[in-house]
């Protein structure tokens, strides 16, 4: 059995509710519904007949058009009471409800969650329905159900199958039926179809099953809750679980009912398919066991024991659904390839293997892995595969997949598993899908085999055991693990699945690869034996005992259990000695002192009781054991009389079964531990002498005889059964010890017969050999005719003048021809070469010397020679090789070269004169051949691109540089100008060359045909027109700036006549280009400013530059404005003047700006003076005030005059403090001084405190420095304040308020930095959110004429100074208008 690998399924989500609350994964069916053509007459049918309450999901997945929205859903929801929605993805699934596929998607489940991904734009068959139940039998298992109804092909049933597989329930509609009947029939064909029924029939079936607990099972993967025997958890998914509702409970709560029926079912199986399965592990069996009790209607393992019983073909039924095929190609990919780089290398390397391969696959299913380990074979040996004889062999215990994978034909669906490229070398497209070749069939070898009972086999490089260890249990793991081992060569490779280990075997195996389970064999001390003989195991319920059927080992749980019930039996019968043992008499636990009772016995070890027991005890010891098991209750013998050493004593034998008491009645099997204890009960006092005496002479007599004669029967009685025991378990062991030396002598025998066997084949594959061998002399000496024939032939005709000379330089062979030029006829063949007078002119070359190089260096020499009639010709001087490539010799050929030699001499001149007008055109020039490969290249060319004439002659065109002539478009080009006689003009190629960087390039190319040459040629011209076209870009872009300058840019000839216009000067004068260009620039000018163009062209005509000539130039409106000109002339190549260039600027803004600047000296100015005037009147002010202060102290001043006096005081007063807050608001000092901010501001309130009174303004102060200077200069921070306390005083109406508030602060960007923050705000109009951002502009302003526009850009500059910041928030709300300014110094200034 194998199972397909399954990616591991999301867990699941929390779906909201829209109805009925989400079921938890597993809790509820799936049932998927294919169709394709026909399939909506089916649907309507199946759920009109089916209720609103089955509690299952329903998917629908139907062939639809990609290309138009489908009405399927409206459709269905007519049809059934149940909600019917079109999927979405991420929506999770519900029980009673209907999902519809939407068109174009291919739809899965992961985590009860549906998953739409877009349908492939391929080509290829679109299968919507096998793409769902592959998901939906991965994610529900036994809980997914799957339909096929009407339509045409074969989609659903790939999907079918894996949902079978994976435990599922399926059904097809019945042919007669559907509208359609190709999918439903395929689907039957397979034989993955449950049930076979109309869809009303299916609904009404449907409804029967909703409630069985089979379809309920927890969907997690079988192996998963198995022991592995590496200790791992198994990712493989099989169908099967323990979980089956009622059916099952724990392994400590399994009822003996359910595990005789159980063991029923075992038997039953085994007798069916000769297959033991009581060691296979019990989930499995049991699942499939109740998958088949569901499609038969019956409810418990008893009827179905009965109904197997009754009816054996469901038993075969039974097992081939046990054994379900469920595989792959390639599963594990990369298993495969480690097979590739770490296995298979090692097996080709190893010279015993004598080019054989041999592998094995126990449990090989329908075969896709053994043809996958032949597939990966074959591509690692690649063209070696020839010189290897290779055996793969596949076995398992389903014929019908051993029938299957000898057929080699699978499904279409296995392109979605194997690369095209694999498929297009290893398959075969047949009508039912593909098959594998016959080179790889004929590689593999399939056979039905228990591998746990049919001897194995043998020699083998690899043994691939992948997934079948998990599925059996751990004592028949230790069986089997050796089994493979023995199957090994010494250097062979094991391979095993993902979740297996043969960690119990450190001795047999080393690991290769960890993570791919490939181990190696490991030599043994000793020669491993094994029991391959069948055996009949008793048909047990594996539920009945965990210890065997699940554990099959006395585990430590069960050992601290027996351990407590015998200390309490041994504590409440006082502690005599006693052995506790299993139901085969072995001694599993000691208690006490049992030395007098038990002893080992000589010979080999056993812990057998009844081989340890002494003195005749074993006879009483084994019927109260038999006694015990048979009444399931503890026995007891009295007075035993017992022999210790010639001393009699008296024991009382008891023997008591361990565990729950009744087990037998209820089903199970005998007990398997009992308890036997040794109460030693002999008399402590013996009877004195004389009491003894009396006894003796009172009972001698008429009984003394008798009673010698029964002690002596007991006697022999007991020496003849003692005989016996003996004897029995002598034979026993002699039986034993037979058995294992026929098994042996079996082994040795079988591999004797392979050797034999090998050695037949070895000789009849020799024989084959020499018969290949002898036809290939045959053959071969045919050959050496014909090649003599040949070679005779071939000599005689050739007009090449040829010598063959041996080691010693002797004439072997020659040509007719050779008797001109070397003077040689056959009657020379033998002489010595140096002897014959040559016809060549030698005088420059020494022949002899020349040969003896050639045979030293076993290099060619090439000479170009002359003949006495001064011809020229080649003589090559070659070594004579044999055909092992061996040195035997030269070869001497003549080659006339006359004409070759007098044309190259015409083509060196003709290449000259070439060369020398090539060299002279200053344009790179090449020369190409019809491959585009250069002939030449000049030197400029050479000069240009910085290359060598070896960089570049001989080498193709594309290849020069770093590739920069390969363009598409310009070898599209070159290579039509030679077949189409076409031109090449002005293509232009720009490229970062290698040597000389980024340059512009311009090819022109055309043929060039020669009068004595065959092969035309292309001349392609090269021009660097990099200067050009920068030039080009230069006047370009000066073009661009031209027209982008936000200045007047006019350019006119030396008559004044405009000949450009750019935008801005259309912006600034108002005429457009169009309007422009073409008149006369005294348009520009107002009448009695036209006479100043006469004076400027006359300038520009002696080739001044004017610069900054200011004037007044009239619009097109006829508006004037000040214009700033710049004029330059323009020269042409000759330096005669030829025009004009003139740039206008609108000097408007610069003079409204000197202006301000005028009017705000003009204010300095009246500020200085008002400070002089101020101080000029403080001293006679001061005279005055003491005068007048004497007056008022007059002692004749009446009341009157005193008033007069303290009013006049008072003004005084009044008129001092007004000159001294003139005096500090215009005095400066020079350098930073410490200022107190809130007395400035108070001091600027003192200034305007009329107005203030005036327009009732409420002004609010919040000091908080506390006295905190910052050390400036006071003028400008007074000015600052006055500026904004000003502007906050125009700004609000009568009535309004200003606040003022100082604290100390942070910078807001700068938190480190320390200073003070002062906030002016005020409830006045406030600033138009548009005008926020240009405050601070110079000579901005919203009073009109009223304002200069300087006041607050001033103010931003003195505290930019002083490195402040000033921050504005302003309102034009109705009811919250108003300004804020926020100050901040820093402390520091």
């Amino acid at each position: 059995m194998k199972s397909r690998p399954s990616k591991p399924a999301s867990s699941p989500k929390k779906n909201l509710a829209r109805k009925d609350p989400p079921a938890r994964k597993g809790t509820f069916p799936i049932v998927a519904i294919g169709a394709s053509a026909g399939g909506l007459e089916a649907f309507k049918e199946f759920f009109r007949a089916l209720p609103s309450d089955t509690g299952m999901g329903f998917v629908l997945i139907q062939h639809l058009d990609p290309s138009h929205e489908s009405m399927l859903t409206e459709i269905i929801a007519k049809a059934t009471t149940i909600p019917v929605e079109e999927v979405r993805s991420g929506t999770p699934i519900r029980p009673n409800h209907v999902y519809v596929i939407p068109p174009n998607t291919l739809m899965a489940l992961a985590g009860g969650i549906f998953q739409l991904s877009p349908r492939g734009k391929t080509p290829g068959q679109h299968l919507p329905v096998n793409f769902f139940m592959h998901s939906l039998a991965r994610e529900r298992k036994s809980g997914a159900i799957g339909i096929v109804l009407s339509g045409t092909g074969t989609d659903g049933t790939a999907g079918m199958e894996e949902i079978k597989a994976e435990g599922g329930i399926t059904f097809a509609q019945s042919p007669a039926t559907a509208k359609y009947d190709g999918m439903p029939r395929s689907a039957i064909d397979s034989g993955c179809a449950d049930f076979i029924l109309a869809p009303k029939e299916m609904a009404k079936e449907l409804r029967r099953i909703q409630h069985h607990p089979y379809v309920h099972l927890e969907t997690q993967d079988a192996e998963s809750e198995i022991e592995q025997p590496g200790g791992g958890e198994s990712d493989k998914g099989e169908p099967a679980s323990d979980k089956s509702g009622p059916e099952e409970h724990s392994d400590d709560s399994i009822s003996s009912s359910h595990a005789r029926d159980f063991g029923v079912l075992l038997t039953q199986l085994r007798k069916a398919s000769g297959v033991d399965f009581s060691q296979y592990k019990p989930n499995t069996i049991h699942r499939r066991s109740l998958r088949r009790m569901l499609l038969l209607k019956i409810d418990s393992l008893r009827e179905y024991g009965s109904y197997l019983k009754e009816h054996p073909e469901e038993s075969q039924k039974l097992y081939e659904d046990v054994l379900i095929p469920v595989t792959s190609f390639f599963r594990d990919f990369e298993a495969f390839e480690s097979l590739k780089t770490q296995v298979y290398p090692a097996i080709v390397k190893d010279k015993a293997n004598k080019g054989t391969i041999r592998m094995w696959a126990p449990g090989c299913s329908t075969g896709e892995e053994t043809y996958s380990l032949a597939m990966t074979l074959l591509e690692f040996l690649g063209d070696r595969a020839s010189s290897f004889q290779v055996q793969i062999f596949g076995t398992d215990l389903n014929e019908k997949s051993i029938q299957k994978a000898r057929t080699g034909v699978y499904r279409e669906s296995i392109a979605e598993e194997i690369s095209q490229d694999r498929l297009a070398r290893f398959f075969v497209k047949v009508e039912d899908g593909y098959r594998v070749n016959k080179a790889v069939r004929d590689m593999c070898v399939f056979a039905r085999q228990n591998v746990a009972n049919d001897p194995p086999f043998s020699q083998m490089n690899v043994v691939a055991c992948r997934n079948l260890l998990i599925y059996i249990q751990p004592v028949l793991q230790k069986k089997i693990i050796p089994v493979l081992h023995y199957a090994l060569k010494p250097s062979g490779f094991l391979v095993l699945g993902s979740s297996e280990s043969v960690s119990t075997f450190p001795e047999l195996f080393s690991t290769v690869d960890k993570k791919h389970k490939i181990y190696a064999k490991k030599a043994t001390a000793s020669r491993l034996h094994y029991d391959f003989v069948q055996s009949y195991y008793p048909a047990q319920s594996a539920l009945s005992i965990r210890g065997q059927a699940l554990k099959s080992q006395f585990n430590d749980k069960d050992e601290l259990d027996v351990q407590a019930e015998a200390d309490r039996l041994v504590l409440r019968e006082h502690a005599p000695a006693g052995v506790v043992i299993n139901r085969d008499m072995e001694v599993v636990q000691f208690r006490g002192q049992t030395t007098p009772y038990l002893a080992p016995p000589p010979g080999k070890p056993s812990m057998n009781v009844l081989k340890l027991a002494r003195n005749g005890l074993a006879i009483e010891l084994r019927a109260l054991i038999t006694a015990a098991a048979k009444k399931d209750a503890a026995v007891r013998k009295d007075s035993v009389a017992f022999d210790e050493n010639g001393h009699k004593r008296t024991l009382n034998l008891s023997v008591t079964p361990l565990g729950e008491k009744g087990a037998v009645e209820k089903g199970a099997r005998n007990r398997d531990f009992f308890l036997i204890l040794f109460d030693d009960v002999t008399p402590l006092w013996t009877p004195p002498k004389e009491v003894t005496a009396e006894r003796r002479s009172k009972g001698r007599g008429a009984g003394d005889q008798e009673t010698r004669r029964l002690k002596q029967e007991l006697a022999g009685t007991r020496d003849a059964l003692r005989s016996a025991i003996e004897s029995e378990d002598s034979l026993r062991e002699e039986f034993q010890s037979a058995n294992e030396e026929i098994l042996s002598a079996n082994e040795e025998l079988q591999s004797t017969n392979e050797e034999l066997e090998t050695s037949k084949e070895e000789l009849q594959s020799a024989n084959e050999e020499l018969g290949t061998l002898n036809a290939e002399l045959r053959v071969k000496n045919t050959e050496l005719h014909d090649l003599s024939n040949d070679i005779s032939n071939l000599l005689n005709s050739t007009r090449i003048p040829v010598v063959m000379l041996d080691r010693r330089l002797h004439i072997r062979r020659i040509t007719p021809s050779a008797s001109g030029l070397f003077a040689v006829r056959p009657a020379d063949v033998g002489r010595p070469f140096t002897d014959i007078k040559l016809n060549i002119d030698m005088a420059s070359y020494d022949l002899e010397m020349e040969i003896g190089k050639v045979l030293d260096n076993l290099q060619p020499v090439e000479r170009e020679v002359r003949d006495l009639d001064g011809r020229w010709h080649a003589l090559s001087i070659l070594p004579y090789r044999t055909q092992d490539n061996k040195i035997d010799g030269a070869v001497l050929a003549l080659q006339d070269i006359d004409a070759i030699k007098s044309a190259r001499d015409q083509l060196a001149r003709s290449n000259d004169f070439f060369r020398g007008i090539s060299d002279t055109v200053r344009e790179p020039l090449l020369v190409l051949d019809a491959d585009l490969r250069v002939i030449s290249a000049n030197e400029s060319f050479l000069n240009t691109f910085k290359v060598s004439s070896e960089q570049t002659s001989n080498r193709l065109l594309y290849d020069l540089g770093n590739g920069q002539w390969q363009i598409p478009a310009l070898r599209k080009l070159l290579e039509r100008v030679l077949p189409e006689k076409q031109i090449v003009t002005d293509f232009e190629v720009e490229h970062d060359f290698e040597t000389i960087g980024t340059r512009t390039m311009l090819l022109n190319a055309r043929t060039l045909v020669q009068p004595n040459q065959s092969q035309p040629m292309i001349l392609l011209a090269i021009e660097d027109i990099t200067e050009r076209k920068h030039s080009e870009t230069a006047l370009a872009r000066l073009a661009a700036i031209v027209e982008c300058s936000d200045e007047a840019i006019i350019a006119k000839s030396v008559d004044g006549v405009i000949q450009s216009w750019n935008r801005a000067a259309e912006r600034l004068f108002g005429y457009t280009a169009q309007e422009a260009v073409g008149r006369s620039v005294t348009i520009l000018m107002p009448p009695e400013r036209v006479h100043e163009e006469s004076e400027i062209l006359e300038r520009i005509r002696r080739g001044e530059h004017i610069e900054h000539y200011e004037s007044i130039r009239r619009r097109k409106d006829g508006s004037l404005l000040p214009v700033s000109l710049t004029i330059s002339p323009i020269f042409d190549q000759a330096g005669r003047v030829v025009g004009a260039s003139k740039i206008a600027r609108d000097i408007s803004g610069r003079k409204l700006t000197e202006a301000a600047l005028i009017r705000s000296e003009k204010l300095a100015t009246a500020g200085r003076l008002a400070a002089t005037l101020a101080h000029e009147i403080n001293n006679p002010l001061q005279a005055i005030t003491n005068l007048v202060n004497i007056w008022a102290r007059s002692p004749g001043l009446d009341a009157q005059g005193q008033a007069h006096a303290a009013m006049a005081e008072s003004e005084l007063r009044r008129v001092s403090h007004l000159t001294q807050q003139s005096l500090s608001f215009y005095r400066e000092s020079s350098v930073p001084t410490p200022v107190n901010v809130e007395e400035v501001i108070d001091s600027v309130f003192s200034i305007y405190d009329k107005r203030i009174q005036a327009k009732k303004i409420r002004v609010m102060k919040r000091y908080r420095l506390n006295g905190t200077t910052v050390k400036t200069y006071p003028g400008e921070i007074r000015q600052v304040f006055s500026t904004l306390l000003l502007n906050a005083m125009e700004a609000v109406d009568t009535g309004g308020a200003i606040a003022v508030r100082t604290r100390k602060t942070s910078h807001l960007k700068n938190r480190a930095i320390r200073g003070i923050r002062v906030t002016i705000s005020d409830n006045g109009v406030g600033i138009p959110a548009s005008n926020i951002s240009r405050i601070f502009d110079p000579f901005f302003t919203t009073k009109g004429d009223n304002g200069t526009g300087l006041g607050l850009w001033v103010a931003s500059g003195i505290i930019d100074r002083a490195g402040g910041s000033i921050l504005t928030r302003s309102s034009v709300r109705p009811g919250k208008s108003g300004t804020c300014f926020s100050i901040f110094f820093p402390a520091k200034t």
